[in-house]
C-alpha cells in the first residue's frame, strides 16, 4: 500500500499519540506483560502488541510477529535500546502502523479491560473482610 509523505507523517504522529496514551494510562497499572494481537495481512503471522509495566511506571511497548520472525524497533522512548539481532524500524513500517490504527479501537478496549481488572486487585485486597 502506498502512502503520501503527508500520510506517512500522520501515521507516525497518530501511532505516537496512541503509544503515549498507553504509557500514561495503562502501563502504570499493569502487573504483568500483556500481549494483544492484530492482523495486517492474512498471509503473515499476526502482529503482537506487547505492553509491559516498567520500574519507572512508564513501561515498555514492543511490536513483533514472534520469536524468529519479524521484530520491530520503536526507539528508546518506548522499547529500550536495540541489542543485536535484526529488527525493523517501526516508524518506517507504514502498512503495519496503518493496521495498528485500524485495530486500535478493539486493542484499546482489550487493554483497558486488563487495566480495570488489575486496578481492582488492590481494592479487593484492601476491602477484604472475613
Amino acid at each position: 500500500m502506498r502512502f503520501t509523505e503527508a500520510e506517512k507523517k500522520m501515521l507516525a504522529n497518530n501511532v505516537k499519540a496512541v503509544l503515549d496514551f498507553v504509557c500514561k494510562e495503562a502501563c502504570p497499572y499493569l502487573r504483568d506483560q500483556h500481549i494483544l494481537k492484530f492482523e495486517d495481512d492474512p498471509t503473515h503471522y499476526p502482529i503482537m502488541f506487547i505492553v509491559r509495566p516498567g520500574t519507572n511506571k512508564k513501561g515498555t511497548i514492543e511490536f513483533t510477529r514472534g520469536h524468529h520472525s519479524t521484530e520491530y524497533y520503536l526507539g528508546n522512548e518506548y522499547d529500550g535500546p536495540l541489542f543485536g539481532g535484526q529488527r525493523y524500524y517501526f516508524w518506517e513500517s507504514y502498512e503495519e502502523m496503518f493496521a495498528f490504527l485500524q485495530n486500535w479501537k478493539e486493542l484499546k478496549k482489550q487493554l483497558m479491560e486488563i487495566v480495570d481488572f488489575e486496578k481492582q486487585i488492590e481494592k479487593t485486597l484492601e476491602n477484604f473482610t472475613v
